[in-house]
C-alpha cells in the first residue's frame, strides 16, 4: 500500500527503536513502542487524510526520531535528504532554548505555543503529519488524559489552537479534503466522553 521507500522507512525506524541499553524505547505511558506510534499516525495520515506521498508519510513516520530517539538532524538528513529533515524538525517540540549559555527547559505551554507560531511556514506533509499525531495522542485509552485538571490543555491546545492553525495553512497549500478539525476532534471527544462516564 505504500512506497518502497516508506517500507524501508517503517524498518530504519524500527532498528532505532533500541535505547542505548538495548532496551525498546517506549513512550511516556511506559508501554507503548515508540515506533508503533510512528506507525499508527503514518496510517492514519494514508487511510483517512489520503496522504500517499513519500514526504508526508515519512514526516509523520520519523517525527519522534530527534525528540525521543536521539536522531540528529544532521543524521536524518544525510540518511532520507533535506525535505524530510525539515518536516520533522517542524514536528519538533523545542524542549530546550540556549540563552546567554545556558539551557533553560522550555515549559509545556510554552513549547506548544511555539509550535502553533510556526505552523504558517509549514508544507502541506507537515500539517498533515502534525494532525495525525494529535489524532493518535489523544485518541488511545493509554495516551489520554483522564486527569480532569490537565485534560482542559491538552484539548484547549489541540483543538483550539493546533488544528484550527493547520486548517487554515492546509487551504492555503492547497488541502482540498474537509477540515483537519472536523476528522480528528470528533474522536478526541468520543474518548474523553467515555472516560468521563466510567469514572
Amino acid at each position: 500500500m505504500w512506497s518502497e521507500r516508506v517500507e524501508e522507512g517503517v524498518g530504519w525506524l524500527q532498528e532505532h527503536n533500541m535505547d542505548p541499553g538495548g532496551q525498546v524505547r517506549k513512550r511516556k505511558d511506559g508501554q507503548t513502542d515508540l515506533w508503533k506510534h510512528s506507525w499508527r499516525l503514518t496510517k492514519f495520515a494514508h487511510e483517512v487524510l489520503g496522504a500517499t506521498d513519500d514526504v508526508t508519510l515519512l514526516t509523520g513516520l520519523f517525527h519522534d526520531t530527534i525528540e525521543d530517539f536521539g536522531i540528529t538532524f544532521e543524521a536524518l538528513v544525510a540518511r532520507w535528504g533535506l525535505e524530510i529533515g525539515r518536516g520533522v524538525n517542524d514536528l519538533t517540540d523545542v524542549k530546550i532554548y540556549p540563552a546567554d549559555g545556558i539551557s533553560i527547559e522550555l515549559s509545556w505551554e510554552i513549547r506548544h505555543r511555539e509550535k502553533c507560531r510556526r505552523v504558517p511556514a509549514w508544507p502541506l506533509s507537515s500539517v498533515l503529519a502534525s494532525a495525525s499525531d494529535i489524532f493518535d495522542n489523544h485518541t488511545l485509552p493509554d495516551r489520554a488524559t483522564p486527569d480532569p485538571i490537565c485534560r482542559p490543555r491538552y484539548l484547549t491546545w489541540s483543538i483550539d489552537d493546533m488544528l484550527p492553525a493547520l486548517d487554515r495553512r492546509a487551504r492555503l497549500v492547497g488541502w482540498e479534503g474537509p477540515p483537519l478539525l472536523s476528522l480528528v476532534a470528533p474522536a478526541v471527544m468520543e474518548l474523553y466522553r467515555a472516560i468521563d462516564s466510567e469514572q
